[in-house]
């Protein structure tokens, strides 16, 4: 097998047909207006960057006077953690999303922006649309849907 044949990318997924709930806003689908996303296939390095990410803590919570271990506890990432970092890895391209006369993301891919930066842009659009990106990053990427979903099956391909 020729590994140049399998796409580095997905084609357009419009966020409408993620969501009904973007679709009643957006309004019948056209290819010029509808928002859209283009999302990265993990690589093998994504896989790895994404993993160290969020690999679980193990917090220690020690007695003040002689430093002494009082308990540790595992700290697991959350599904909102999940959700952004694999939209930072993974986001390519949005199109036909903005606010008021801005692009949404300034940077493509977003991978390209400071953490930070993403992180304060993503975590203030409204959740309908944070949502439907993501599911179109776990439909590309179904790996990193397993945890989630529990079977990579369930989770319909959109490419």
């Amino acid at each position: 097998m020729d590994i140049n044949q399998v796409p580095t990318h997905s084609d357009r997924i419009k966020l409408a047909d993620i969501d009904p709930y973007l679709l009643s806003i957006e309004g019948p689908a056209n290819d010029e207006t509808s928002a859209y996303v283009v999302i990265k296939v993990a690589n093998t390095d994504d896989h790895r960057r994404r993993d160290e990410i969020l690999r679980q803590k193990e917090v220690r919570y020690l007695n003040r006077a002689d430093e002494a271990l009082v308990f540790a506890e595992i700290e697991k990432p959350t599904e909102s953690e999940k959700a952004e970092i694999a939209v930072y890895l993974a986001l390519h391209e949005a199109g036909n999303l903005s606010s008021g006369a801005l692009a949404l993301f300034p940077t493509l891919p977003v991978r390209k922006m400071q953490y930070d930066e993403f992180l304060e842009l993503w975590r203030s659009i409204p959740l309908d649309i944070s949502h439907a990106i993501y599911m179109a990053v776990l439909a590309v990427n179904r790996a990193w849907a397993t945890e989630r979903l529990g079977q990579r099956a369930q989770l319909r391909r959109l490419r």
